[in-house]
C-alpha cells in the first residue's frame, strides 16, 4: 500500500487531503482507511518535530486523531 501511495505522490498531508476517493482507493485504502488518512493529513501535526518531542506529547497529539490509538 505504501509503495502505491508513494507512486501516486500521496505521502504528504496536502496531497492526501486533496485526493479524491478514487485516487486513495486505487492505492488500496478502504473507506475507513481513507477516513483515517484524511483525518491525519488534516490534523495539523508537524511530523518533522515528533522526533524531538517527549513520548507523552507525541502520544497525546497522535491519539487525538480519529483512527489512531495507542495500539497504532
Amino acid at each position: 500500500m505504501w509503495v502505491r501511495l508513494e507512486g501516486a505522490c500521496l505521502t504528504a498531508p496536502g496531497p492526501v487531503s486533496a485526493a479524491d476517493d478514487a485516487a486513495l482507493l486505487a492505492c488500496g485504502l478502504s473507506r475507513q482507511k481513507r477516513r483515517y488518512a484524511r483525518a491525519l493529513a488534516d490534523s495539523g501535526i508537524d511530523f518533522a518535530t515528533l522526533d524531538h518531542q517527549a513520548t507523552e506529547t507525541v502520544l497525546k497529539d497522535l491519539t487525538s486523531v480519529t483512527g489512531i490509538g495507542v495500539w497504532t
